[in-house]
């Protein structure tokens, strides 16, 4: 027991000092546990963007592709400018060689943003797994 008021006021102050520090300790303690799931969510979470970002770039409709061509458009523009058979086929070759070559190119993006979008997603499964178990 504290002789003294200034005596009582310190062995208070002292002890409250004391709680304080503790306090502080398990607050620190926390904050040190949840840091790693804090940080492998935001992984996630970027991660998960990439892969919206490219599965976009996958569905979304492309101008370059060309999957067929209309004979309709063929017979007209070789009823118009008169083109015998072999002309006609001639034509249509050298438009065919040129939506292959476009449409290769955009295949290729199409493949390499589906790769990304596929491994992104693997990405996203494996750090939320890991958070879960570290949490």
């Amino acid at each position: 027991m504290a002789d003294t008021v200034e005596q009582l006021a310190l062995d208070l102050a002292l002890n409250r000092v004391g709680q304080l520090e503790r306090a502080l300790s398990d607050l620190r303690a926390r904050a040190l546990e949840q840091a790693g799931p804090t940080v492998i969510n935001g992984l996630g979470l970027g991660v998960f963007c990439v892969s919206i970002a490219a599965s976009a770039c996958v569905l979304v409709p492309k101008a370059s592709v060309v999957l067929a061509l209309s004979e309709h458009g063929i017979l007209e523009v070789a009823e118009v400018e008169q083109l015998d058979l072999p002309a006609v086929v001639d034509r249509v070759a050298r438009r065919l060689d040129f939506f292959a070559a476009e449409s290769r190119q955009t295949f290729r993006r199409l493949t390499v943003a589906s790769r990304l979008a596929t491994i992104s997603l693997v990405v996203e499964v494996i750090l939320w797994s890991v958070e879960t178990i570290v949490a």
